[in-house]
């Protein structure tokens, strides 16, 4: 399943600056115009992206110590679109053991995503995040969930 978002200056950047950081200069182009080569610079955390263990705390793995095994595995899909129009819905185990009562339990070592519908806002940047004074509100997953699928 792929994630990912084509860059643009319309995605979302964590900054929250109203600005985007993206930046393209095309280099050269073919005869119909159309870039053949260009460069791009964006910061580590602009779009869709893979945030290396060692964001979430020290002495944990960087990105160039990651391996295949750790971003491969079998897929497992959950559907919550239904009732994430809450933007702070968070998925909980009740979700995940609902899942595994009509497709059976999630497989060792999956890789569990949770559809919500949210990327219908992704660009339109201020709707994305949805931030407040309190911080930025879209659907997650719940801290009951997290536990059960690396606990149980």
């Amino acid at each position: 399943v792929d994630l990912t978002h084509a860059l643009s200056t319309a995605n979302p950047n964590w900054s929250g600056s109203a600005e985007s950081p993206f930046s393209y200069d095309t280099l050269s182009t073919q005869a119909s115009g159309r870039p053949s080569m260009g460069r791009y610079a964006v910061p580590e955390h602009f779009s869709t992206h893979l945030d290396a263990p060692i964001h979430g705390g020290d002495n944990q793995p960087s990105v160039d110590e990651l391996t295949a095994d750790d971003l491969f595995g079998p897929g497992v899909l959950i559907d919550v679109s239904s009732g994430a129009e809450d933007p702070d819905y968070a998925l909980s185990r009740s979700d995940i053991e609902a899942w595994e009562v009509v497709n059976g339990r999630v497989p060792e070592g999956a890789v569990v995503l949770m559809y919500s519908g949210w990327a219908a806002r992704w660009t339109d940047p201020p709707s994305y995040r949805n931030a407040d004074g309190d911080g930025m509100h879209f659907p997650g997953f719940g801290t009951d969930a997290a536990r059960f699928l690396v606990e149980e």
